[in-house]
């Protein structure tokens, strides 16, 4: 015989504090929902598990549920509702207090506290959903008018854009770090690439470059976006949106290519309109920001203090190796892969700090902050430890489809502590195009590259300009001095 729904929801009652501690969580942030489902059945599972073990041991279900709850909420370090609990607890136990006397049992008193319990747990989840729809039903939209494509040639080969987040121009390693760039730049032109020397972003903002680049026009010219809205939130919502439209992947479409994606932990950046998403397994910015800021991922991180740079680099060959992958399998239609690496940016977590634990402040501070001095002295073995996984990567690519075309390419620069403004964007490419089908200008810029690959004959955005986006605020921006930003 089936359990009634009411006996099954005052029983699992722990559940609803943990689902609200990861929707309150994703309510802060711009990501796609899809973003919440891994968190969601990790924390109903483990949740689940452990009222489990915790009544076989008590035998009944009130007490297992309640304090199942409690460690629950100390372990999310979910104080409101603890004290709330807790405020309860005194509550019942004063006005029980009398019935006691009366006859009553302490088993009555504690399946009282948990029936109160649980419609406090499961009415804070109804309130915690509520963002989360209004949210996904009131996602803006750009809107942007689709290009004229007219006549496209028919695509013939692969194209693969590794987009390298925050690698810098030659000039700013050689100026910021001491890194002499020559020997990589000389591993690519030994396959085939030619380096853009004169490379430069339009922003210092990952989001800002993503949706110029799949719109091929400034942000400020794009529909919707003209004026930043206030709050960091909804600046990187309108972003996302953007990003999703993506009306110049029409014209790759127009000529035959399939649309493939290795989003970065990131998944606010992602190109959410490709026909197909490959993500990798490795934990998600969003993943690592629900255990950072929980007792028991604090817990975590003591017991396991690399997991999180692990994870990083993971990350970053599994998303090599899901470009590479990708190529190699074969396919009626060329394919254009867009995969963002979320390196070198920081976390400087490759080269030397992969043998010793890493310097920075994580976890009292997020994972990938361009951190304190004591970072950036890693960053030269750093960057040589990306640079040999790209090589690799760009090698296993050239095997697998000898006429691909091959960029690489970073967002924006970097910009170390006191240095100046311009080195945020002073941003790398190099390309390696076989059939020379296209041919990028000395000084491309972000918002041309995939212009330029639908229509080779399109001339590239001018005036060049570039802004400085202010912290946490990509939308709030700064024109950069020796720019014709307006």
């Amino acid at each position: 015989m089936m359990m009634p729904i009411g006996r099954i929801l005052a029983g699992l009652f722990p559940v609803a504090f943990a689902v609200t501690y990861v929707l309150l969580s994703f309510a802060a942030t711009p990501n796609p929902v899809s973003t919440l489902l891994r968190p969601l059945a990790v924390a109903v599972v483990v949740v689940v598990a452990l009222q489990a073990v915790i009544f076989a041991v008590v035998r009944r279900w009130d007490r297992a549920g309640l304090i199942t709850a409690v460690i629950v909420m100390v372990l999310l370090a979910n104080w409101v509702p603890l004290l709330v609990l807790a405020g309860g607890v005194a509550w019942l136990g004063a006005s029980t207090w009398l019935q006691r006397r009366r006859g009553a049992t302490a088993a009555w008193t504690e399946s009282r506290l948990a029936r109160v319990t649980a419609v406090f747990a499961w009415a804070l989840l109804v309130v915690a959903a509520v963002p989360v729809v209004v949210s996904q039903l009131t996602q803006p939209s750009s809107a942007t008018p689709r290009p004229e494509n007219g006549e496209l040639p028919a695509a013939e080969s692969d194209v693969v854009v590794l987009l390298l987040d925050g690698y810098p121009r030659g000039d700013a390693l050689e100026a910021q770090f001491g890194v002499d760039s020559a020997p990589f730049e000389a591993e690519l032109a030994a396959r085939g690439f030619s380096v853009a020397p004169s490379s430069r972003s339009n922003y210092t903002s990952t989001w800002m470059t993503i949706a110029s680049m799949v719109h091929g026009r400034y942000v400020h010219d794009i529909e919707g976006l003209g004026n930043a809205p206030a709050g960091p939130a909804e600046q990187y919502r309108r972003l996302m949106a953007a990003i999703h439209d993506a009306p110049i992947l029409d014209g790759l479409r127009a000529q035959g290519y399939e649309i493939v994606t290795v989003p970065s932990p990131y998944e606010s950046a992602a190109l959410t309109s490709a026909d197909r998403i490959l993500t990798p397994p490795e934990m998600t910015s969003f993943e690592l920001s629900l255990l950072q800021h929980s007792l028991a991922g604090r817990l975590l991180f003591e017991g396991m203090p690399d997991l999180a740079f692990d994870q990083h680099r993971s990350r970053v060959h599994t998303s090599l190796d899901l470009a590479v992958g990708e190529v190699a399998d074969p396919s009626d239609a060329p394919r254009f892969v867009l995969a963002h690496l979320l390196a070198p940016h920081a976390p400087i977590a490759f080269g030397s700090a992969e043998e010793d634990p890493a310097p920075g402040c994580f976890p009292d501070c997020p994972l990938y902050l361009l951190g304190p001095e004591a970072d950036w002295s890693r960053y030269p073995s750093h960057l040589e430890a990306v640079n040999r996984a790209v090589l690799d990567a760009v090698d296993r690519i050239r095997e697998a489809s000898p006429d691909a075309m091959i960029i690489l390419m970073s967002d924006h620069g970097t910009v170390r502590a006191s240095e100046h403004e311009r080195h945020a964007v002073s941003s790398f490419f190099a390309a390696s195009v076989p059939r020379e089908s296209v041919s990028f200008p000395d000084d491309i810029s972000p918002v041309d590259v995939i212009r330029l690959i639908v229509d080779p004959a399109a001339a590239p955005t001018s005036p060049y300009a570039a802004w400085e986006s202010a912290a946490q605020e990509p939308m709030t921006t700064t024109p950069i001095a020796g720019t014709n930003a307006p």
